[in-house]
């Protein structure tokens, strides 16, 4: 996510460039020089937030090349050499310092915002262990658009916005992260995306949960699904609703899944469908795997 520094002037530099020559790929990011910051409650920042200020921390070299290889893929895949340079986008428009934080099981994550034009924000996630030097080949994403837009006073967002639990009882180590999504003039929400650590640091999506979401065509049916794990392959989802001044239970569903790595799936249903989330771009089974991935 965009980091309130770049806006606030807080002095960092998020990156800076000795620029390729005038017949090099301007899709090419190789060159780019990035750096971290670290925070003391071992979260993100939105760019308007007021928690305490971010301060330098070291980028391991190959974090640095990881994401500069990724990002230049990414370019190279969306956009002709002739598209790019009609944006006029150069590594200090393209990167913002990346938040280094502590994971769990003596693991490092780091969370790498990237903006491209026309309002693709995204920030895409790295784990590493720093006793083999392992690190995630392909970075998940998480869509920021919409958190930078609504950030100040949002009733959705609510701090943290990265949450880490340590492997037990035969799980993997997780990692969550709350997404702020918008549908047009349908319904605004924020989903949390669980994501289980590889032995390899790969980050594989498990669960998606819609946990508080609001329809635009009633602006009184608020909903809130709370996810409980039972054991490592089973979740309890709680879904409450808004009526009149207080929320009112409205069922539940049990998921399972065949074991780690593999995503969760309803096994018993209490709640009808399409109350479980209010994607309508999804079925509950689609959504609990992959999220709300039409952005707006």
């Amino acid at each position: 996510m965009k980091v309130i520094g770049l806006v606030a002037g807080f002095g960092w530099i998020a990156s800076f460039t000795s620029p390729p020559g005038a017949q090099g790929d301007p899709r090419d990011f190789r060159h780019c020089r990035l750096s971290a910051v670290r925070t003391a409650d071992n979260d993100i920042r939105l760019e308007q937030d007021y928690r305490s200020r971010p301060v330098p921390a070291p980028l391991p070299r190959a974090v640095a090349d990881r994401i500069r290889a990724h990002v230049t893929a990414i370019a190279r895949k969306n956009f002709t050499e002739a598209e790019w340079r009609e944006t006029r986008m150069d590594c200090r428009r393209v990167f913002a310092p990346v938040f280094r934080l502590q994971g769990p099981d003596g693991l490092e994550l780091y969370v790498a915002p990237r903006a491209f034009p026309l309002g693709n924000e995204v920030d895409y996630f790295l784990a590493r262990d720093p006793r083999t030097g392992a690190v995630t080949q392909a970075p998940p994403l998480i869509f920021t658009k919409w958190a930078s837009v609504y950030a100040k006073g949002d009733p959705l967002l609510g701090a943290p916005f990265v949450r880490m639990q340590p492997g037990s009882g035969g799980r993997r180590p997780t990692l969550t992260v709350e997404e702020r999504t918008h549908n047009g003039n349908m319904y605004d929400a924020v989903v949390y995306r669980t994501f289980e650590i590889g032995k390899d640091m790969a980050l594989k999506q498990v669960l998606a949960v819609e946990a508080r979401a609001i329809l635009m065509s009633d602006l009184k049916r608020y909903t809130e699904r709370r996810a409980t794990f039972l054991s490592p392959d089973r979740v309890r989802i709680d879904v409450t609703m808004h009526k009149g001044r207080k929320m009112v239970p409205a069922g539940s569903v049990l998921l399972t899944r065949r074991g780690a790595g593999e995503p969760f799936r309803i096994a018993e249903r209490q709640v009808p469908e399409g109350l479980l989330t209010y994607c309508d771009s999804k079925r509950d089974d689609d959504f609990l795997r992959d999220g709300c991935d039409f952005y707006y």
